[in-house]
């Protein structure tokens, strides 16, 4: 039901649970549940930001918010910037997928964990999305917006940090504080980034600095030999495409512009 709810853990998979026999959290149309969040210290060492709002420690869950994205996180402001609280997953978990829900960032340890049809941000540093245990999981169709750095901390929308078969797709990114997707993993990867568009409406130098770096760059340097990565479909800005992990490679079909333009929206509903 709608109304204020403190930090949420869903633990456990369930008797006669599977990935076709899911448990599902939803909200009633017109309600919004708002969850609330526990604290952890910013990059500066001094700033409580809010992180570990939803966390799910369970397999074979559907949570969905509703055309109305009726599940979302807690706000909170640090130095006048508005953001939301981040959630996440533990590893050894499966099958769990994430619809309609407004929350700032999340955290993917599970594995065949999807996030559709949401809106994530806006986050702060060091609150990003983290791609860091598991295979199989993705982010799609989702908005994912305003990320900047305010507490001193290297900061990605997206930090890609391991796993296999990884989609990454139709999301529309919007402002995001340094990479929009950075993957220098601690493993081989694999997995697809493909029809998203990279929009970075904030000159280099703006609130939160250091737009328009790399929209997708995938490295080596902390430990993978290997990055099979296509990147295919995109509409990116300037010279923002860096895949120098061997492996990771150029599919066809990217775009760059400048960011006076405004691109096209490849979410489907």
């Amino acid at each position: 039901m709608g109304g204020n709810y403190p930090s949420q853990t869903i633990s456990g998979s369930g008797v006669g649970r599977s990935a076709s026999s899911r448990c599902s959290f939803f909200t009633p149309d017109g309600q919004v549940a708002v969850i609330g969040c526990g604290t952890r210290i910013a990059d500066d060492g001094v700033t409580p930001t809010l992180d570990f709002c939803i966390n799910i420690n369970g397999s074979y869950l559907n949570l969905d918010g509703g055309p109305q994205l009726g599940i979302r996180t807690q706000s909170g402001t640090i130095r006048g910037w508005t953001y939301q609280g981040r959630s996440g997953s533990d590893r050894g978990w499966t099958d769990i997928t994430i619809n309609r829900v407004d929350t700032g960032a999340w955290a993917l340890d599970a594995s065949n964990m999807l996030v559709e049809h949401s809106d994530i941000g806006p986050s702060l540093d060091p609150l990003n999305n983290r791609i860091e245990g598991g295979n199989g999981n993705g982010f799609t169709d989702d908005l994912i917006h305003d990320f900047p750095v305010i507490n001193g901390g290297h900061f990605e929308c997206i930090t890609w940090e391991s796993g296999f078969n990884i989609v990454i797709q139709r999301n529309l990114f919007k402002n995001c504080g340094v990479f929009d997707i950075f993957a220098k993993p601690v493993e081989n990867i694999s997995g697809l980034v493909d029809h998203n568009s990279f929009w970075e409406k904030i000159p280099d130098g703006g609130s939160g600095g250091g737009y328009n770096n790399d929209n997708l760059a995938v490295r080596t340097g902390a430990g993978a030999s290997s990055c099979q990565v296509t990147a295919s479909n995109n509409w990116m800005m300037l010279s923002a495409l860096d895949l120098s992990c061997p492996g990771s490679k150029d599919g066809g079909g990217n775009t760059f512009h400048s960011n006076s333009e405004t691109p096209p929206d490849p979410r489907q509903s």
